[in-house]
């Protein structure tokens, strides 16, 4: 017998020129003639150039007892696409017409506007409320910007010296980070203070610059025996007892407090006075 599972047309004859768009089961048979049948399968193809096309050879399943094999057609089946003849005699053949211009209209745009003036309005409110709140802090814009100013060098070391006391190096054994610490927080002032380079300078370097200016003798030697005690600790490594180590931060403390600008200390004595 002859099962037609399968009828399709081998891949190669799917030409460009044409395109097989789909294929109906096979519904009856026309012809029946002993083991020989006549049956009919229908497909749809889209032609796009005329001519005479190749489809290929169909194929179908033949199937008996002991043999399974494809069945071909002896012959290619083709397919010849014409065209109609148009007649331009009797018939005007026209441009394509250009494309129309609708008319306007604002309904087309109305929402962007309105969420658009909603926008405009709400980031004015927010300008307005902020220059207002500007106002009345006494801040302008540029000042939000703007860099906070340096602390004048007493205030700066005076800071300096209570977040050293803070960490309390010298009770827990290390002394050199302690006089480092406090060092450069003297010569950091000193080199803010009087404009001199007192962080590459030596201690004896850092005190013949000091007695150039007129200072108390009391603050110059209290500053000669901070160097003194911290060049032992860093560079001999020496362990001063801890009422020496206490009494370094607190004549640091003071010769800061000694040395700051005579008008700032005037302003304090006066604020003092006051209260």
């Amino acid at each position: 017998m002859i099962w037609c599972r399968s009828w399709n047309f081998p891949p190669s004859t799917r030409l460009r020129r044409a395109d097989w768009r789909s294929s109906n089961r096979i519904r009856w048979t026309l012809r029946r003639d002993g083991r020989h049948l006549s049956l009919r399968k229908r497909y749809t193809l889209a032609a796009f150039e005329e001519g005479n096309l190749g489809l290929g050879r169909a194929q179908v399943l033949y199937l008996d007892k002991n043999i399974t094999d494809t069945l071909y057609t002896a012959d290619t089946l083709r397919l010849q696409v014409g065209t109609f003849q148009i007649d331009s005699t009797s018939h005007t053949i026209y441009d394509i017409k250009a494309q129309r211009t609708l008319p306007f209209r604002y309904g087309e745009i109305s929402g962007y506007v309105l969420w658009s003036l909603l926008g405009l309005i709400v980031l004015g409110g927010a300008i307005y409320a902020g220059r207002r709140l500007m106002a009345r802090y006494a801040r302008k814009v540029r000042d939000i910007f703007r860099p906070a100013p340096p602390l004048p060098p007493h205030i700066a070391a005076i800071q300096a010296l209570e977040t050293l006391h803070n960490q309390k190096l010298w009770q827990s054994g290390r002394h050199k980070q302690y006089y480092s610490g406090l060092t450069d927080i003297l010569r950091t002032y000193l080199a803010g203070r009087y404009g001199f380079g007192a962080m590459e300078m030596t201690s004896d370097e850092i005190l013949a610059a000091v007695r150039r200016y007129d200072l108390p003798q009391k603050c110059v030697m209290d500053l000669q025996a901070i160097l003194r005690d911290a060049d032992l600790a860093k560079f001999a490594k020496a362990q001063s007892e801890g009422t020496t180590n206490e009494d370094n931060y607190l004549n640091a403390y003071y010769f800061v407090e000694e040395t700051k600008p005579a008008e700032i200390a005037e302003e304090g004595t006066e604020q003092d006075d006051t209260q």
